[in-house]
């Protein structure tokens, strides 16, 4: 899972640079349902961001399979 800052999301587009610092490694369970976890450090910078989900794991957006929480607008605001 990537936080990148906001961008309009093409298919196969390349994954920005995670603007929190690192790429979180996220599970979910059987039925797919991911729990709590940590994607900021404490130390936030302002700005408009997206939060990516790169099933195939190759540093692109796959339309179709990926999912970006708002693939027009930001996902969330610091």
């Amino acid at each position: 899972m990537y936080v990148v800052t906001d961008t309009a999301w093409t298919d196969e587009e390349g994954i920005l640079p995670d603007a929190s610092g690192f790429v979180e490694t996220v599970l979910t369970d059987d039925p797919g349902n991911l729990g709590p976890a940590a994607v900021w450090p404490a130390r936030t910078t302002v700005g408009e961001y997206d939060m990516v989900f790169d099933v195939y794991q190759n540093g692109q957006f796959d339309r179709g399979m990926e999912a970006v929480d708002d693939p027009n607008r930001p996902g969330f605001v610091v």
